[in-house]
């Protein structure tokens, strides 16, 4: 039979092994939302995000998440319906999606129009 002294130690041993285990399986350095173990769906609602854009007299070309597709191209259940100067249109069975490179600012320079006076 185990004397007191033991008991604890191997108390405390299973105790130590159990939350270190615990701790081995969440990983601090995941990125926020990520799950392991999880394949992607086809039509997974992914961010998709817009680069670049390639518009010339023969041929159009969008960097979309770091991948170079041309109409007709699919990126995440999505087909390249078009690619305009500074958009493409993505279509599916189910929508239609449009991703903008950028955002036009509307900026009034105030200087050039204080030296008018």
């Amino acid at each position: 039979m185990l004397t007191s002294p033991y008991r604890v130690g191997y108390l405390l041993a299973s105790v130590l092994l159990l939350t270190s285990m615990q701790t081995l399986a969440q990983d601090p350095t995941r990125p926020y939302g990520w799950q392991s173990g999880r394949s992607a769906s086809v039509n997974q609602d992914m961010n998709l995000v817009l680069t670049q854009v390639v518009v010339s007299s023969d041929s159009q070309r969008a960097l979309i998440n770091n991948q170079w597709l041309k109409p007709g191209d699919t990126i995440a259940g999505y087909q390249v319906d078009g690619i305009g100067s500074n958009q493409v249109v993505l279509r599916s069975n189910q929508e239609q999606r449009v991703l903008k490179l950028f955002q036009p600012l509307n900026i009034k320079n105030n200087e050039s129009q204080g030296d008018q006076e």
